[in-house]
């Protein structure tokens, strides 16, 4: 483990903990991989045992070297900055001469941060934070999907919610701590011009696009699926004379999702459904269409002044959405089902 990747203290603990509960050097490692989805040589946890024993701590051992040229106060200031605006880079602060009045580098003030927890990472408006037991349910559906093929996939209507706005989708950088869940509400202005709509796509293009008002509970999710699913994608019916390849449908685990009445709706219709693991956004195709809706959006934003505005204009993007790229989300998908097996169900 490279310098860079030293332990914390966290990490020390826990290799500790396993130790003494009696686990083998390789099942520490396993678990260790499993947890914080990274691993660790058997090197190492030997040296963290015998740093334990030497020291009777998991603390960092005091560092010798050059004098600080900047105070703990100083470094505080900057930390504080960076808390207050998590989308300012390093760059953006060293030039700032009320908080960095002494003129350390961006080299440096990034290395402050660093120092203080505050890594550099891409924003996700999703929660990128899996829990343990959904881990554990991602690397289950990952394993069993792993030799689907694009023709099984193909047989996949995916659907989902969004609350569309006109604004960019592209790679946004925040600082967090680890572990940390950040989450950057949109500009006020964006806010007034937002639409909440249900759309769902195929391996043969887009299905409608259905705004709704306020939550979506189950009444108001039966009723969509009532009047869309089976009308645009009747071979989801299964039993039809004919339909010897019904299609599956995917839904997220939402609240109106897993109602009891909407269980039964698809049991009534007899529709069958991909069962889906939770927090699972970084695999669903539909994602991706959502993502180029509201850059589309983004580009046109200056024609919009009311969410009556950015509907219209959300569903004539949406229908001319290209069928290329629909496609291409779809055979991506084995990719990134490998990649949750390989990640043993951590995010991609």
């Amino acid at each position: 483990m490279s310098k860079r990747e030293e332990l914390t203290i966290f990490e020390r603990e826990y290799i500790k903990t396993l130790i003494d509960e009696g686990y083998t050097y390789s099942q520490v490692q396993e678990k260790f991989q499993r947890k914080y989805n990274r691993t660790i040589s058997k090197g190492t946890i030997t040296k963290t045992l015998d740093r334990y024993e030497e020291t009777k701590s998991h603390e960092d051992r005091p560092r010798i070297g050059a004098p600080q040229l900047y105070s703990e106060r100083y470094k505080r200031n900057i930390l504080y900055d960076a808390l207050q605006d998590r989308t300012k880079t390093a760059c953006g602060i060293s030039k700032d001469d009320n908080i960095n009045p002494e003129g350390a580098s961006t080299r440096t003030v990034g290395r402050i941060l660093l120092d203080k927890g505050l890594k550099s990472v891409n924003y996700s408006s999703y929660d990128l934070t899996i829990r343990p037991k959904n881990i554990d349910e991602r690397y289950e559906f990952a394993k069993s999907h792993y030799f689907w093929t694009i023709d099984q996939w193909s047989q996949v209507i995916f659907s989902d919610e969004s609350d569309l706005l006109p604004q960019k989708c592209g790679k946004m950088k925040v600082r967090k701590r680890t572990g940390e869940q950040i989450f950057l509400p949109p500009d006020e202005n964006l806010r007034n011009l937002t639409v909440k709509v249900w759309g769902e796509i195929s391996y043969f293009g887009v299905g409608p696009l259905i705004r709704y008002e306020d939550t979506m509970k189950a009444d108001k999710y039966i009723k969509i699926l009532e009047g869309n699913v089976l009308h645009y994608w009747p071979n989801l019916k299964s039993g039809l004379k004919g339909n010897d390849h019904p299609l599956l449908f995917q839904e997220d685990n939402a609240k109106a999702h897993v109602n009891k009445d909407t269980k039964k709706f698809f049991l009534k219709n007899k529709i069958s459904l991909l069962s889906w693991p939770p927090q699972s956004a970084d695999l669903s195709p539909i994602e991706n269409v959502w993502a180029l809706l509201q850059d589309g959006l983004y580009n046109h934003r200056h024609d919009l002044f009311s969410p009556e505005d950015t509907y219209e204009k959300a569903v004539e993007i949406w229908y001319n959405i290209k069928l290329d790229n629909i496609q291409n989300l779809y055979y991506s998908l084995p990719d990134r089902i490998h990649s949750v097996y390989e990640n043993q169900g951590h995010c991609i």
